[in-house]
């Protein structure tokens, strides 16, 4: 049984209003990118943050999802188990997952149809979408602050980019992929700076996280649709950044 397990998940908890202006932004610009690769192709983009609770480790989904479509424009607040999905792949691994590359749109629903039987979820097929994409921020959480590269097996993920869209290959775009992370290295190395000066209103407040856990992948969906961790991609990293917790303060 995985930590995750053992003690119940809230389903929802409430995200401190500046956690949540400092994320949209960025959001926003991620979904921008994909509302000029994929148009109304039903695309959707959220940024998770990871938390622990009674040493439970956890992620949050940090602002309503921004979405193609406003009806799917929702779920602040929401919590799910670190070893569920394509997120929790990317938490365990440490690494970018995203939809493999398809040589037609045939193959690839044939994949999703053959991975949803499996789930037994044969009809969720149309309602699903084609092309996922789920990015890992990493940091440190023991108050020392990263300094080379050599340190990578003592990083921890510390928030996940998760986004979604109907339009086939777009997550296996090398190009995009590496837009993507470029925008999610600069998000990171801004919010480090954010987290390192003295706003007069605003205070980053570490929260403990729970890393020593141990945890296994259960139930990942679309195996064959998102294929194994990209090893080529290097995720982002916090410098300074402990945990995703800004508040205003009086």
């Amino acid at each position: 049984m995985s930590q995750a397990d053992e003690t119940a998940v809230p389903d929802k908890e409430r995200v401190p209003e500046a956690t949540q202006l400092l994320t949209l932004p960025f959001v926003s610009a991620v979904a921008g990118v994909l509302d000029e690769r994929a148009g109304d192709n039903g695309f959707r983009v959220v940024l998770h943050r990871t938390m622990c609770r009674d040493g439970v480790t956890y992620l949050q989904q940090i602002t309503n999802y921004v979405s193609s479509d406003p009806s799917r424009s929702k779920g602040s607040g929401r919590v799910f188990p670190v070893d569920k999905g394509i997120i929790g792949a990317a938490f365990i691994n440490r690494k970018l997952h995203r939809t493999a590359a398809f040589t037609d749109l045939k193959s690839l629903e044939e994949a999703l149809a053959a991975d949803l039987l499996e789930l037994n979820r044969s009809s969720d097929f149309d309602n699903v979408a084609r092309s996922y994409f789920a990015m890992p921020f990493l940091g440190r959480t023991d108050g020392e602050q990263f300094k080379q590269e050599a340190e990578d097996n003592d990083l921890f993920p510390l928030a996940i980019l998760y986004a979604e869209c109907f339009h086939d290959n777009i997550f296996s775009d090398d190009r995009l992929t590496a837009v993507l992370n470029a925008m999610c290295r600069r998000f990171a190395s801004t919010l480090d700076k954010l987290a390192a000066v003295q706003l007069e209103r605003v205070r980053n407040f570490p929260f403990p996280i729970n890393d020593s856990v141990e945890m296994r992948a259960e139930d990942e969906p679309y195996r064959r649709l998102n294929g194994h961790p990209d090893e080529n991609i290097l995720p982002p990293v916090f410098k300074t950044l402990r945990s995703f917790n800004f508040e205003f303060v009086v």
